[in-house]
């Protein structure tokens, strides 16, 4: 009898088939060390290609320590227009995560965790 395996997503994913955007975005990175600038870039890449943020009320708002987002902020990653990386950056740093490594190890945890990447 084969074996049956558990799948677990982390809440950050919320459905898996956002697995694929988030590989296509880490694609990017690909044969670059998996450290703690490449970690926040890869945070920001998500935010920048609207992967990660877009249309999520609770990442536009304060919650816990986090800030909230400007308006304008808002209504860049609301809009159809391009996200440059610079802009991308400045919503990530204005959220002021505690540890804002650990927001691209979380995104990345569900790609690593059910073996569609191996990072170094």
């Amino acid at each position: 009898m084969a074996k049956k395996l558990l799948w677990s997503m982390s809440t950050t994913v919320r459905n898996p088939e956002r697995l694929v955007s988030f590989l296509r975005v880490l694609k990017e990175l690909e044969g670059v060390d998996f450290t703690k600038d490449i970690q926040m870039k890869y945070q920001t890449l998500l935010i920048q290609e609207r992967v990660y943020g877009f249309g999520n009320p609770q990442f536009y708002n304060a919650s816990g320590q986090c800030k909230a987002l400007t308006r304008e902020q808002i209504q860049l990653i609301e809009s159809m227009e391009p996200i440059t990386y610079d802009q991308a950056k400045e919503i990530f740093e204005s959220k002021d995560y505690e540890d804002p490594p650990m927001r691209g190890r979380q995104s990345v945890n569900p790609l690593n965790n059910n073996k569609l990447v191996f990072l170094v």
